[in-house]
């Protein structure tokens, strides 16, 4: 609400369905911005991928997200993130450089970090989306897949040996 009050031209976009939408909607109808609210629900495909091409910054303040997937897809349509430091978010956001992370979950500093996007030259937004599509790449699928083939082939090397179920509680369970 407070970026919403303080620069006339933005919106807010939240896409996806969750417990707080009512409280998102009494806050900023409170503050006389709810006109700049949209709820654009669930999406998938090709309507997700318009969401992100429709965003000039991707706020995430989520600290539950395990593995920030949300970021490299922002990242991949060069949309520089917000977000708060958590697992997922810390491996992928770079502070300055394709976007902002935050150390803790923090209303004002939260604001500044959107503010600071905002301010920003057209020269420096451009060379953040490079770095946002650069920092995706590092995620893509094939590159994961790579990652993961070259972990089992060193295991495979290195003789890597399974214990039997009865040698492992967790197995046993």
């Amino acid at each position: 609400a407070a970026v919403l009050k303080k620069y006339p031209k933005a919106h807010l976009m939240i896409a996806g369905k969750g417990p707080s939408e009512d409280k998102i909607k009494d806050i900023l109808t409170r503050e006389g911005v709810e006109s700049r609210l949209h709820l654009v629900g669930v999406v998938k495909g090709q309507e997700l991928i318009n969401a992100y091409r429709a965003m000039d910054v991707f706020l995430f303040a989520s600290q539950s997200e395990t593995q920030g997937m949300v970021l490299t897809e922002a990242m991949a349509a060069g949309i520089p993130v917000v977000a708060v430091d958590a697992s997922g978010a810390r491996e992928v956001v770079e502070d300055t450089i394709n976007g902002r992370i935050l150390p803790q979950e923090n209303l004002k500093d939260f604001v500044s970090a959107i503010e600071w996007m905002i301010e920003r030259n057209p020269k420096k937004i451009k060379e953040m989306k490079i770095k946002c599509r650069e920092t995706a790449d590092k995620f893509s699928m094939k590159k994961s897949v790579d990652k993961i083939s070259a972990i089992y082939i060193s295991l495979i090397v290195q003789g890597f040996v399974r214990r039997s179920s009865e040698n492992s509680p967790w197995d046993g369970t």
